[in-house]
This record gives structure tokens, sequence and C-alpha cells, in this order.
């Protein structure tokens, strides 16, 4: 879903081509993921067939036309939908979190609020299944690799809680 987020927000900026998309939502993962056009051209088809988007061609002299895509209403809402709500099966999934946080300024308290409601569970879940890492049949190196990786997989934990907690406050409070 966040790579539908990602190019739709592109588009209700201003209308743009593929490569244009491409590029922006290239920079905006940095390091995370990269789109090429195997990935990009299905998903912007999906939105064209689901009513989300327009395409017009641009007519250029002496280069390849271009394909220009605009946002619809519907498109609009679609959007507004996808940044509003943190499914269950993609809670836990960082891209996904983070890319709605991108968005809060656009959000209601409400949907915030929801949001990470959902993904503080996520991470009070994954604690209790942490703390319960590692094997007492386990001896020597091997255990204390693990509760290395323990105790930096806690602490990322606690850290990302004070980062919803700081959310919170920002946006709701």
């Amino acid at each position: 879903m966040y790579l539908e987020i990602l190019i739709l927000s592109e588009i209700i900026k201003e209308p743009k081509h593929g490569y244009e998309i491409r590029t922006r939502v290239n920079t905006i993962l940095a390091r995370e993921k990269k789109i090429n056009n195997n990935t990009l051209y299905p998903t912007l088809k999906r939105l064209k067939e689901s009513g989300f988007i327009t395409q017009h061609t641009q007519i250029q002299v002496g280069k390849p036309n271009k394909n220009v895509y605009l946002i619809t209403d519907s498109g609009k809402k679609h959007f507004n939908g996808l940044i509003s709500e943190l499914p269950e099966e993609l809670v836990g999934e960082d891209i996904e979190f983070f890319c709605r946080v991108s968005f809060f300024n656009l959000l209601d308290s409400k949907s915030i609020s929801t949001i990470l409601d959902k993904r503080e569970d996520y991470i009070k879940q994954q604690n209790v299944y942490y703390n319960t890492y590692g094997s007492e049949e386990e001896t020597g190196d091997s255990l204390i690799n693990r509760l290395l990786i323990k105790d930096f997989l806690l602490v990322r934990l606690q850290d990302e809680l004070t980062f919803v907690n700081s959310l919170r406050k920002k946006f709701i409070l």
C-alpha cells in the first residue's frame, strides 16, 4: 500500500509522467527500497483501471510522447483512505507505518490516534516476544549472541515507543 500512497501523493501535487513519479518516489524512499518500471507501471495501470488516476498523452516533437498521469476526485478520496488507516496485516511493516506518519499533517486526530494505537500494540507484542527470546538450552557464544540481539531489539522497541508517544503529543494532545 505504501507504494500507492507515495505515487498518489506525487500526482496530487501536480500531474506527472512516469519517470518523474519514479524519480520522486525513489528519492523519498532513499535507501529503503527502490521502485523500477516493472513495479511502477503495473501500479499506475491498476490505479487507472480503478478510476483513481487518468492518463493523457503529451505529444513531443522529435521525442517519444509522454504519458502524463492526473489524479481524479475518486483518487483523492482513495489516497485519504489509504493514509488514514493502517491495516492489521501491515502494522508491523516499518515502511507502511512511517509512510502514514509522513502524512499526519493531513489527518484528523482520531485517525492518527488509531494508527498510533495499532503500532503501539504491535510494539508491545514484540516486546513480550523478545523478552522470551533466547533458549536456556543454548550455551556459550550462541546464547551470548542471541542475548545481545535480544537486548538490541528491546532497546529499539523502547525507542519506538518513545517516538510513538512524541507523535501523540505533537498531533493529538
